[in-house]
C-alpha cells in the first residue's frame, strides 16, 4: 500500500432508506484521518462510539469510489466484515488521500432476525401447555423429601465414612505390626552378629 493516510467521513444519526431509491436521510458528518493499514470493523465501531453513538447493533455501509450511492453502497457485516474491509482498502489504496471514504451508520438496535418460514422461527418465550403444567404441579406437591430413599442415601453415605475410618485403623495396625516385626528382625540380626563375634 503506497498511501496509508486517508480522509474518512462517518455519517450517523440518520436513517438508511431503500425505497424508491437508496438514500441516507438526515444525520451528521464527522471527519477522521485514518491509516488504511489498520482499518477494520472494530476501528469503525470505535469511531462510531467517539462520535456519540450508543447503539449496540448498527449497520455500517461504505460507498465505493466513483460509483453512485444506489449501486456502490456496500454493507459491512460481522460475518463477512473482513472480506468487505479488504475490498474497501483495495478500493481506496493508491487514490488521492483527499478523496474521502464515506461511511454510513444505520442505527438498527435490533438483533438480526433470519428470514425464514414460520416453521423455522424459534418462539421468544416458552409456553407450557396447561395439561403438562397440572402434571408438574401434581408431581411437586406429591414429593416427600423425608422418605425412605433419603434415609437410605444418608445411611449409605455414613457407612462409607465408617468404612474409611475402619480402613484407616487397619492401616495403622498394619504399620504398627510391621514395625514390631522389623524390630524383632533387627534384634535377631544383632543376636546372630553377636554370636559370630564371640
Amino acid at each position: 500500500m503506497s498511501i496509508t493516510h486517508q480522509v474518512l467521513h462517518m455519517w450517523l444519526n440518520g436513517k438508511m432508506v431503500h425505497t424508491p431509491t437508496k438514500k441516507y436521510v438526515g444525520g451528521q458528518k464527522h471527519e477522521f484521518y485514518i491509516d488504511l493499514d489498520v482499518l477494520n470493523l472494530a476501528a469503525l465501531y470505535q469511531m462510531y462510539i467517539k462520535c456519540g453513538g450508543r447503539r449496540p447493533v448498527v449497520d455500517i455501509y461504505y460507498t465505493r469510489p466513483g460509483w453512485s450511492f444506489d449501486i456502490g453502497l456496500r454493507l459491512i457485516r460481522n460475518d463477512l466484515g473482513d472480506m468487505v474491509m479488504c475490498d474497501l482498502v483495495r478500493d481506496f489504496d493508491g487514490l488521492d488521500p483527499d478523496i474521502p471514504i464515506e461511511i454510513w451508520v444505520d442505527e438498527v438496535d435490533d438483533p438480526v432476525v433470519p428470514f425464514a418460514t414460520p416453521m423455522n422461527m424459534v418462539p421468544f418465550q416458552m409456553e407450557v401447555p396447561l395439561s403438562q403444567e397440572d402434571k408438574l404441579q401434581f408431581l411437586l406437591t406429591d414429593i416427600d423429601f423425608n422418605d425412605s430413599y433419603e434415609s437410605v442415601a444418608n445411611q449409605e453415605f455414613s457407612r462409607g465414612v465408617d468404612d474409611e475410618a475402619e480402613r484407616t485403623e487397619t492401616v495403622e495396625e498394619q504399620v504398627a505390626g510391621d514395625t514390631e516385626q522389623m524390630d524383632k528382625h533387627v534384634a535377631d540380626e544383632k543376636n546372630v552378629v553377636g554370636l559370630g563375634s564371640v
